[in-house]
């Protein structure tokens, strides 16, 4: 089980290319799930989840924030 998750800590990569192809519903739920996984100060779980799926609405969230502007 050890080597399993370092194997997986140690092979991690960024992704910077990105297609049009559509994220399935299966996959956003696979995704959410792992992030509620991950640990957090103290576990308080501080955290919230918004998927935005409509194309306008990510070019407006990406001309909120400096950081955002991939989401477009």
């Amino acid at each position: 089980m050890q080597q399993a998750i370092l194997n997986v800590i140690t092979t991690r990569r960024s992704v910077r290319n990105f297609d049009d192809a559509p994220v399935t519903e299966e996959q956003i739920r696979t995704i959410l799930r792992a992030g509620m996984f991950a640990p957090s100060a103290h576990n308080t779980r501080a955290w919230q989840f918004v998927t935005v799926s409509d194309k306008a609405m990510l070019r407006q969230l990406a001309g909120l924030h400096r950081f955002w502007k991939p989401l477009a």
